[in-house]
């Protein structure tokens, strides 16, 4: 499920080691460069405030920011992903994924 993965990338500023993503058996796995089905991932950084990018090749997603606190573990950052305003295309609104309209070109 290729399409499905996410992307947490880039982290700034540069964290210390990772984003290290789990496999679809939930176990870490070095060689993933996106999360898998499982949608998680982990990185060690050095106390401070970071900015994660999260991307979907389909879905809009975006920023958020978290705060690495000395002695601390930071758990569940995530960001919402949700559908484009095009209705999910790849090509500007001229066709549709899924066999769905368009609302950007077929309103109602």
């Amino acid at each position: 499920m290729a399409s499905s993965r996410t992307s947490a990338g880039p982290i700034s500023p540069a964290a210390t080691a990772g984003p290290v993503y789990t496999g679809s058996d939930w176990k870490p796995d070095k060689t993933l460069t996106k999360s898998s089905e499982a949608g998680w991932g982990f990185f060690q950084a050095s106390p401070g405030t970071y900015t994660l990018t999260i991307t979907h090749p389909t879905m809009k997603c975006g920023s958020t920011q978290t705060m690495v606190v000395a002695g601390y573990d930071t758990t569940y950052v995530g960001v919402l992903c949700s559908a484009p305003t095009d209705g999910g295309t790849t090509d500007g609104g001229k066709t549709t994924d899924a066999g769905s309209k368009d609302a950007a070109t077929h309103p109602g």
